[in-house]
């Protein structure tokens, strides 16, 4: 059973963006395989884009479409059945690598999800868990040593190869709380009761508390809200 981190950085968050860095780590009992390509992409970087991982178009020019990377073949050959991909908000990696043209088979830990049930805290991003839980303590290590000796810049925050690379120390963590990767795998696909809304006109409160006091509320954000969000739907019908 083949177990793989894998994360992308494309050229926006809308529904045309595509994919134009990859990056996948194997992981091994001795360690982790690691392949790693930028790519070109059929439409330009948008610049929140690049605000966040700082390839420009420049980075970009002259690399090979998606397809025709060694990282794009690697995921084609793992993506069957009894592959575990692992990512951090996988859902958004892997819609990203359905434009592509893979459609996943395989069965999902999302390190996200998993932490939303296993951590309180603020935030449940990969980089603020990087600092609240102290991942960022061993990020010295003879793994990082060698990623930079043979990445170099690569291996900086919000590079696709440093977040697997912080991703495969959240795992282990999860791991060590929940048991066994069976677990996450079950915890990914469960909805999250979440404890307080984060954002509009209650935010702060508990949905508790908002069920009792503004139940209509709850009914309108269920029933008019764009983007669609399986823990928010699950937290508000288990309140009314």
């Amino acid at each position: 059973m083949p177990f793989f981190l894998f994360d992308t950085e494309t050229t926006g968050g809308g529904e045309n963006d595509r994919i134009c860095q990859i990056a996948l780590g194997i992981l091994k009992k001795d360690g982790c395989d690691y392949s790693i390509d930028y790519c070109k992409p059929p439409l330009p970087i948008g610049y929140g884009a690049m605000a966040v991982h700082g390839i420009t178009e420049e980075v970009v020019a002259d690399k090979s479409a998606f397809d025709d990377t060694p990282s794009a073949k690697l995921l084609r050959s793992l993506n069957t059945a009894n592959s575990v991909l692992i990512a951090h908000n996988a859902k958004f990696d892997i819609d990203m690598a359905a434009k592509e043209g893979i459609v996943w088979n395989g069965l999902v830990i999302d390190t996200y999800r998993c932490a939303k049930h296993l951590i309180d805290s603020e935030s449940h991003a990969m980089q603020y868990l990087r600092y609240s839980l102290g991942l960022y303590k061993s990020e010295n290590d003879e793994e990082a040593k060698r990623l930079k000796e043979e990445f170099g810049d690569m291996m900086n925050p919000h590079n696709a190869l440093f977040d697997i690379y912080i991703l495969k120390k959240l795992l282990f963590y999860l791991i060590e709380l929940s048991g066994d990767y069976k677990k996450l795998i079950e915890l990914t696909n469960t909805p999250v009761l979440l404890k307080t809304m984060k954002f509009g006109k209650h935010k702060g409160e508990s949905f508790e508390e908002i069920a009792k006091k503004d139940p209509s509320y709850l009914r309108w954000l269920r029933d008019n809200k764009q983007d669609s969000d399986q823990d928010l739907e699950y937290t508000i019908n288990y309140y009314l």
